[in-house]
């Protein structure tokens, strides 16, 4: 199920109003012209994004940038120079290691397909053996591999061209030629009447796969040249080219030049979120998420899911056995349910999913009426038999299946997101991932990060993992860094900033090491003991910068009142005759 086969009634009533589905979603009632203008009346907002972005394949919204696209070698990090001589520690094997890589590689391989060699040959010179032996097993089926994927052409190795010399006509063939040019056909007599039939008849058909009016107005206003600058008179152009694309599909055509590639603006079914969903059904999303994840995340919440499945399950199959019971007239027991405890906390397989999702929207939805429908028979004799009968039907019918649709489109979101992936399928990730969020000190955070590492080493968390596990602990780093004050810490700080030279030094020697264990700042976490003694340091920077200034000015005080006694002082010295 994708975003753009949602239905447009539902969409309306249920979806955010700002929903970039309604801006790039035309709908046709046969006249494209009269369709693009009520559309763009009704979405002034998305006008320049309309105009500028092109619909492709109904999923995703792409626009057309110049300049080529950057090749993925370039792309890919982990095979630029710099890293690699970083890994290697010379240039000379780096250069190896990128130029092996490049022949082992497809001529036209994606950035993925690079990185998945490369890492697989970096974890290679790290473990298997020196970098030589490795690079040159590397060069060596780099060789067999441009054998695979070269062309033809590329390959050879000697060629031989040969000149095809001119074959001129015989004088016999000349004159049957020019014999057979003075005896063509004569050509078919006019036909006056017949063709200006013709010329009325196209001339009134020729409207019909026109898909604008034939007076353009658009083009009368985007085009005039009146009050323009030269650049706004480009843009409009670029514009009105915009609006000629415009197709029967109700999509905007795509027009590019060898010097331009396309990116991906948006996706639709990216930017399906609970929100679309009805108010009384976005709880489940929620839960849903929690399903998927299961073990210690959401291990509780897929154990409910598995007991609900189980239980209605026993209630549609004795709602059976009890329809029957009453037929016959015969006894009928309930079937005992299970526990809660009998089920596992393990992820919900996929059709266990799509169990839950239908029975909690058969639930939700449950309402039935009884309408009146018309049928038509044929009699015995041949004859139409029209008769009206009851029929219970679900009014809630359309709902039910629009939440349907964007409860498994949401799955298929959680199924291509790594991080929820990676917690549904190795329960080590899931419980070194909690670990770090629950960290409250940074020392807690480090000690995770040895866990992890360990786990790399023993293959229980791949590279990759163990890459998403480091950015989370960086990011939590960074969250404990950012975070207030404790009231310890508040106290420990006013007495830091209130103290002096003496009290300074005093602090200095508690809050080291295990000098005085009942000090406050033995019972804070790291974070907040690298803010007490980067307070501390400031405190003592600033009373010693005091205590140098003081010094200074009564150096300067005494040196001016030396210099007050000796101008008052007058030495006579005799002269010599």
């Amino acid at each position: 199920m994708f975003a753009n086969q949602l239905s447009s009634t539902c969409l309306r009533e249920f979806a955010p109003t700002n929903s970039p589905l309604f801006a790039f979603r035309v709908e046709s009632s046969g006249s494209p012209m009269h369709d693009w203008v009520r559309h763009l009346s009704v979405n002034d907002l998305f006008r320049r994004e309309l105009e500028e972005n092109s619909v492709l394949g109904g999923k995703v919204v792409v626009r057309v940038v110049p300049g080529d696209e950057q090749p993925a070698l370039e792309r890919v990090k982990i095979l630029s120079l710099s890293y690699a001589t970083r890994i290697f520690g010379n240039v000379e094997d780096a250069k190896e290691f990128v130029r092996c890589v490049k022949a082992i590689a497809d001529p036209q391989a994606a950035q993925f397909e690079l990185e998945q060699i490369a890492s697989h040959y970096y974890r290679e010179c790290r473990q298997e053996g020196p970098v030589p032996e490795v690079l040159k097993e590397m060069a060596l089926l780099g060789m067999e591999m441009a054998r695979v994927t070269a062309s033809v052409n590329d390959l050879e190795i000697e060629t031989f061209e040969t000149e095809m010399s001119e074959i001129e006509l015989t004088p016999a063939d000349k004159k049957r030629v020019r014999q057979a040019q003075r005896n063509l056909p004569p050509l078919p007599e006019r036909t006056p009447n017949f063709d200006a039939e013709m010329r009325a008849v196209e001339k009134r058909l020729s409207r019909s796969s026109v898909t604008k009016f034939k007076q353009d107005e658009f083009a009368a206003f985007y085009l005039s040249d009146e009050g323009k600058s030269l650049e706004e008179l480009d843009d409009d152009f670029r514009r009105f080219d915009a609006h000629e694309q415009y197709d029967e599909d109700g999509l905007l055509g795509l027009r590019m030049s060898g010097a331009s590639h396309t990116e991906v603006v948006l996706e639709f079914d990216a930017e399906v979120t609970a929100e679309y969903l009805p108010e009384d059904v976005q709880s489940l999303a929620k839960l849903l998420q929690l399903a998927f994840v299961g073990y210690e995340i959401g291990g509780r919440a897929a154990r409910v899911a598995r007991h609900f499945i189980a239980c209605r399950k026993i209630e549609t199959r004795d709602n059976i056995r009890a329809r029957e019971a009453f037929r016959i007239n015969a006894p009928f027991i309930e079937t005992q349910k299970p526990t809660l405890t009998e089920f596992s906390v393990f992820p919900l397989t996929r059709a266990e999913i799509s169990e839950w999702i239908d029975f909690n929207l058969d639930a939700l939805y449950s309402r039935e009426a009884v309408r009146l429908v018309r049928r038509v028979s044929v009699g015995k004799k041949g004859e139409w038999l029209e008769y009206a009968v009851n029929q219970m039907v679900n009014p809630d019918f359309d709902e039910k299946q629009y939440a349907s649709q964007i409860l498994h489109i949401l799955l298929a979101q959680m199924e291509r997101d790594f991080h929820l992936t990676s917690l549904r399928r190795n329960e080590v990730y899931q419980s070194t991932y909690l670990q770090i969020r629950r960290a409250k000190d940074t020392a807690v955070l480090k000690q995770t990060g040895e866990i992890a590492r360990r786990a790399k080493d023993e293959k229980r968390l791949s590279l990759k993992e163990y890459t998403a596990l480091s950015t989370v602990a960086k990011s939590q780093f960074a969250r404990l860094a950012s975070n207030r004050p404790s009231p310890a810490l508040y106290r420990l700080e006013k007495e830091i900033v209130a103290a002096d030279s003496r009290k300074i030094g005093y602090l200095k020697w508690a809050m080291y090491g295990s000098n005085q264990p009942a000090h406050p700042v033995h019972d804070l976490p790291k974070q907040e003991v690298q803010k007490a003694w980067a307070s501390l340091k400031q405190r003592d920077e600033i009373l010693k910068q005091k205590a140098a200034s003081d010094f200074e000015r009564t150096r300067q005080q005494q040196l001016q009142f030396n210099r007050a006694e000796a101008a008052q002082q007058v030495k006579v010295t005799p002269a010599n005759y």
